[in-house]
């Protein structure tokens, strides 16, 4: 039986630039390793107190 609680990180960080797709204005994106456990987690740096969203279908909006 294979399990399905496989789980994978990254070994460094990663960083994109380049032009929003919705905004045409300059953006950057950077990703990296988690801690176990924790799932897929957004950040954003760029609003006070930088808030985090979890990456789940209940917050799609």
């Amino acid at each position: 039986m294979i399990s399905s609680n496989r789980q994978h990180t990254l070994a460094t960080d990663l960083q994109f630039e380049g032009i929003g797709l919705h905004t045409g204005e300059q953006a950057q994106l950077r990703i990296l390793p988690g801690e176990a456990n924790t799932g897929y987690v957004f950040v954003r740096k760029d609003l006070e107190g930088a808030p985090s969203i979890e990456a789940h279908v209940s917050n799609v909006g």
